[in-house]
């Protein structure tokens, strides 16, 4: 049986980790794995104060409070925290990638390869629409 999961499913798990309060109840296995830039050996490292650090996290505390006030602390997981949680959370671009898809995958054009297919609905999601 074929499963199908969202893409940014793995993402916006592992950007729970960059909210404290979440984090303390977290794993942290797979970290680098999810998010561009976490696998790197000093990311590794600040990881590894983080999850020490929050021991110390006062309960009330908001994510971008506590990375703006760690940013010296953590300067390389300050700069994926805040690039990570600046991700909006809409799925507008999942639905206009869908109907695009669509349009492409017309039944004049079921004869495309998947490759081909595949660049022609980057081409027409990315297609400037006046």
């Amino acid at each position: 049986m074929i499963r199908f999961t969202q893409p940014g499913l793995a993402f916006l798990q592992a950007v729970r980790l960059f909210d404290p309060q979440q984090a303390k109840l977290l794993t942290f296995n797979g970290f680098g794995e999810s998010i561009p830039g976490a696998d790197s050996r000093v990311v590794r490292d600040e990881i590894a104060a983080y999850k020490q650090a929050l021991t110390e996290v006062q309960q009330d505390v908001t994510p971008l409070d506590f990375w703006f006030a760690s940013k010296d602390r953590f300067p390389n997981l300050f700069t994926l925290a805040v690039r990570c949680l600046s991700v909006p959370t809409n799925s507008v671009d999942a639905e206009r990638s869908v109907s695009q898809y669509t349009s492409v995958n017309a039944p004049q054009r079921q004869s495309f390869t998947d490759d081909n297919l595949a660049k022609h609905v980057k081409h027409a999601f990315n297609a400037r629409i006046d």
